[in-house]
């Protein structure tokens, strides 16, 4: 996997971090039906939508409003789709964002600390009804204290099932920095959400951008809903 996206269907880059601790971690697992149907909103982004595999995942966070990886969709090399929960008739649901808004620092930077604002939103072009997808809300400033998060997204050029787990620590950062989590992830989770519990539900922590290391001791590098996307929902309100 090449670092830093150029080609959106890279997805998610691989940074060999030297003496990274291997950790014992088990891959994403596919979601069980039950669970599948809790996460309507987290979906595939690809550019030739119910035509096309996964490339990368999306959540969307209001019926018209997708979150994601800007590494997944800065190119301009062609439309994007979303198609909320990837599986059965959802699939048929795909519908092609028609404004992409890229975080304003992303392309500026070259180095690491682009992965900080690696986040974009994707405007769709008609809202997704509740029956096909239920969005998922961000989370609020409070609750940055969580330490374990639930990781849900789609797998490069695989079916077009969920995967995740529900059991990913937290290693460093925090909700309200940047922060990696020890699952391992894979190419086709880039713009996945980092999920975290809170007495009124699943949110939306932070987005996945990136993976520490490789195979089962690697961990997930993230970039959190910073300034810029809450400014940016609060426009809409």
């Amino acid at each position: 996997m090449k670092m830093a996206g150029r080609r959106w269907a890279a997805s998610l880059v691989a940074l060999m971090v030297p003496g990274l601790a291997p950790l014992a971690a088990e891959p994403l697992s596919p979601l069980r039906p039950a669970e599948a149907a809790m996460f309507t909103g987290v979906g595939v982004v690809n550019g030739k939508g119910p035509l096309g595999d996964a490339a990368c995942s999306g959540t969307l966070i209001a019926p018209d409003l997708v979150l994601t990886a800007a590494h997944c969709v800065a190119n301009g090399d062609g439309p994007r789709w979303f198609m909320p929960g990837g599986l059965g008739p959802r699939a048929r649901a795909a519908v092609q964002a028609r404004k992409i808004t890229v975080h304003p620092e992303y392309n500026e930077r070259t180095d690491l600390a682009r992965f900080a604002v690696d986040l974009a939103l994707m405007q769709l072009g008609a809202p997704l009804p509740a029956q096909v997808a239920t969005p998922l809300p961000v989370l609020e400033r409070a609750g940055a204290d969580a330490t374990q998060f639930a990781v849900i997204g789609f797998v490069l050029k695989g079916p077009l099932a969920p995967v995740g787990r529900f059991d990913c620590d937290l290693q460093s950062g925090s909700v309200a920095t940047q922060m990696t989590l020890g699952c391992p992830v894979y190419a086709g989770n880039s713009g996945a959400p980092a999920l975290v519990r809170t007495p009124s539900g699943w949110r939306v922590a932070a987005v996945l951008v990136a993976q520490l290391g490789r195979g089962p001791g690697s961990t997930a590098l993230t970039a959190p809903l910073n300034g810029w996307l809450r400014d940016q929902l609060a426009r809409r309100r």
